[in-house]
């Protein structure tokens, strides 16, 4: 029971890992769109704040979920890995049901680039938020 729990909170996290980076590229990639449907002309600079909130805000989460139910267990790090199925599945799943029909809301070639390094570094986030919630979980640490 206690394996099917661990695996079943693995990918739980994993897939709250990739829909955080999908919500921050989709962002990302479809200002134009927010733009046409909002009317707001700054939507850029709304949209740059919100994915510096959502990055500060999920790491803080990231960090407790994974202190807590990944503890100090080396399978954490299956998480670097387990995220990249979820964020494939949240992307075409998007892709299918809002398809770009305007050719202005195309975005432009340098964020496919931006979205590409971002998925590139997201594994070492995702490392580096297992090594300090490990680190801090650490049984030496509580003496």
């Amino acid at each position: 029971m206690d394996k099917a729990y661990l695996v079943l909170r693995l990918n739980f996290i994993s897939a709250l890992y990739a829909l955080v980076l999908f919500v921050q590229s989709e962002l990302a990639v479809n200002v134009y769109r927010l733009e046409r449907i909002t009317g707001w002309t700054r939507t850029n600079t709304i949209v740059d704040g919100v994915n510096v909130l959502l990055f500060v805000l999920s790491s803080i989460l990231f960090y407790f979920l994974t202190k807590r139910h990944l503890g100090n267990r080396r399978t954490r790090y299956l998480t670097c890995i387990f995220w990249i199925p979820y964020y494939a599945l949240f992307i075409s799943v998007f892709a299918s049901l809002f398809p770009i029909t305007n050719p202005g809301e195309e975005p432009l070639p340098v964020v496919g680039l931006i979205v590409m390094a971002a998925c590139i570094v997201f594994p070492f986030y995702i490392t580096l938020i297992n090594l300090i919630s490990g680190i801090f979980s650490s049984p030496v640490l509580k003496k």
